[in-house]
């Protein structure tokens, strides 16, 4: 599968190449939402209101979460602590598209668009590391809050509902605004992650021009269902599980649990 990428982004690609670059930040999913760093980056609305697009991540805007030091120390299991210090990629002919995981501690069932330190840390740990591949995009979402994934996930369908349609208006706005006809990498963590399968089933598996931008989705901490011995099908009508790191267009799904 190839596609073309717009002038001034590198020319003709192939979305396979940048699925296996993007294999080595999965890891940085797995740190959890830790961490801090100081700004905000909003477009469209000011943080704290309550209709528009705010932006916790946007290439051009400063200052940027994702857009900090990569600079990372490499424990090997003998030998000497290195650091390596791979560098951004802003030319880059990719997108990544982030959706952060459940991090906000307001007490309300859905989160406001208040940009606030629990995002920023969940950005600069978890996408911060895909920007050495690509540019990062991370829309504020009136997510579920802590205090009400704690009271049941399923007990509040209208306040899920709240939370993906924040979402969608973010997704719609990058679309229309941002995206150029890029191919695009999906990532999503946990109530991330359940955002993100709802994404890809209403707006991406049943639309062949989308299916053909996309590269990966990476659904860190959520389900999604195959039927036995295929590799598509039940979660997803078009869009397979990824089998080897050549594929693109395909999906990696995974949870980890405490041992």
């Amino acid at each position: 599968m190839q596609l073309s990428c717009p002038a001034g982004e590198g020319g003709p690609v192939r979305k396979s190449m940048v699925l296996l670059a993007v294999v080595v930040p999965v890891s940085a999913l797995l740190l959890g939402a830790c961490g801090s760093s100081s700004g905000t980056s909003s477009t469209s609305s000011a943080p704290g209101v309550e209709t528009g697009v705010v932006w916790l991540c946007r290439p051009g805007v400063a200052p940027d979460p994702c857009d900090g030091s990569l600079a990372t120390t490499v424990v090997p299991a003998t030998g000497p602590r290195t650091v390596q210090q791979p560098g951004p990629s802003p030319g880059s002919g990719f997108d990544c598209f982030y959706i952060y995981p459940t991090v906000s501690t307001q007490t309300t069932a859905n989160a406001n668009l208040e940009i606030q330190s629990t995002e920023i840390g969940a950005a600069a740990s978890q996408a911060a590391p895909f920007s050495s591949v690509c540019r990062v995009y991370a829309p504020m979402y009136r997510q579920r809050t802590v205090g009400s994934i704690s009271a049941g996930l399923a007990d509040d369908p209208a306040a899920d509902a709240v939370a993906y349609s924040s979402l969608l208006a973010g997704w719609t706005d990058y679309l229309a605004h941002d995206n150029d006809g890029r191919p695009v990498v999906f990532i999503g963590h946990s109530q991330g992650a359940a955002m993100l399968i709802r994404l890809l089933e209403g707006q991406v598996d049943d639309d062949p021009a989308l299916r053909n931008r996309m590269v990966s989705a990476i659904i860190a901490g959520g389900n999604v269902a195959v039927p036995t011995g295929a590799d598509v099908g039940s979660t997803f009508h078009h869009l397979p599980l990824c089998t080897s790191s050549a594929e693109d267009g395909c999906v990696i799904a995974y949870s980890t649990f405490p041992g």
